[in-house]
């Protein structure tokens, strides 16, 4: 991981989530040279990692283990100098145009934040953590559907994905 100095505590962009997405994010970022932090609270690479083969990720006709996809993402997150923290957000506050991101390891400061915290693990019934959410995504059984859930300001989305959805 890239060094995190322990004296720099605001950044231009601030990404949660360390899996597919927010690592792309921070790459982006730190390529555009912007002051960037992306914060994980677990394995770099996210649930990915625990893939055994994924199929359907671009540039990899023959499929590539999770674990192996998630490193190289995080090797070219190095090689942009994308500085890591592994810690867990507790909470995101505003305070005019600054937004505080408040983790188990300290608060830091940011002109934007980028959340990418991914998907939710399921057990074998699709069933969440979240009492009452399923997920369905990426699969193969003829018996399962794909399903939008959301709430808040994701309501609307959730509609237009869900007419998408149905045709």
């Amino acid at each position: 991981m890239t060094e995190l100095s322990k004296k720099k505590s605001s950044y231009d962009i601030i990404i949660i989530g360390g899996g597919p997405a927010g690592l792309t994010a921070g790459i982006y970022t730190a390529r555009g040279r912007l002051s960037s932090l992306l914060i994980e609270r677990g394995l770099i690479g996210g649930l990915i990692t625990e893939t055994e083969l994924v199929e359907n990720f671009p540039g990899f006709p023959q499929g590539v283990s999770g674990f192996e996809l998630g490193e190289l993402m995080h090797q070219q997150a190095q090689k942009y100098g994308l500085p890591i923290l592994v810690a867990e957000v507790t909470g995101l506050k505003l305070k005019g145009k600054q937004k505080i991101v408040e983790t188990t390891e300290g608060s830091y400061s940011a002109r934007a934040v980028i959340i990418a915290s991914g998907a939710i693990p399921t057990n074998n019934k699709l069933e969440t953590a979240i009492p009452g959410i399923f997920a369905v995504g990426d699969v193969r059984a003829s018996s399962a559907r794909q399903a939008v859930v959301a709430a808040g300001d994701g309501a609307t989305a959730a509609i237009y994905a869900e007419k998408f959805l149905t045709g």
